[in-house]
């Protein structure tokens, strides 16, 4: 686990690998910042197949990764603690009135933001994004790429669908929507 985590860190910053320590300040001394940290939670959490984000972190916030020990140590904690659970399945689709209608407007700017996001990665067409695309298969967004969108959700509008849902939960556009309506 520490040469992942290592390796991770290695990858993102082109450091040497003598550089990056277990105790370095992710932020102030690696340059890794909240995206590239839900970027490396989501990996690990499919690598380790944890049912959600929160099994992996326990509740606690992004914020609290201060280093690399600490993801190490809770991960550790996790791995030792619980049995990894299968995969919860994506939502179906949250029903229009769970939605509040002063929220409906920030939702719909997010929705531009995400199929902005898959524009700009993929440079499809806007009228080939469509809300049931698989994300993988037809649109070549990744494991990596969706933990760099979720993590933008995150840090850009606050809402941070990982909490509690896999990366394996987004399948398509409308499962990220609908994650990210769950928490209006």
């Amino acid at each position: 686990l520490d040469d992942y985590l290592v390796n991770f860190v290695v990858e993102q910053t082109g450091y040497p690998e003598d550089m990056v320590g277990l105790d370095a300040d992710l932020e102030g001394d690696l340059g890794i910042d909240s995206i590239k940290k839900a970027q490396l939670l989501g990996e690990l959490n499919e690598m380790f197949h944890f049912s959600t984000a929160e099994d992996m972190s326990g509740g606690t916030s992004i914020d609290d990764f201060t280093t690399l020990r600490s993801i190490r140590d809770l991960m550790l904690k996790r791995l030792n603690g619980a049995a990894a659970a299968q995969p919860t399945p994506p939502p179906a689709s949250v029903p229009a009135h769970a939605i509040k209608d002063e929220d409906a407007e920030k939702l719909e700017e997010i929705y531009e933001y995400v199929r902005r996001f898959i524009i700009d990665q993929t440079g499809y067409p806007e009228d080939r994004i469509n809300l049931d695309a698989d994300l993988e298969a037809d649109l070549g967004i990744d494991s990596i790429k969706k933990a760099q969108l979720l993590g933008e959700l995150a840090e850009i509008y606050s809402v941070f669908p990982l909490a509690s849902h896999s990366l394996k939960d987004f399948g398509t556009l409308r499962h990220i929507y609908n994650a990210v309506a769950e928490e209006f």
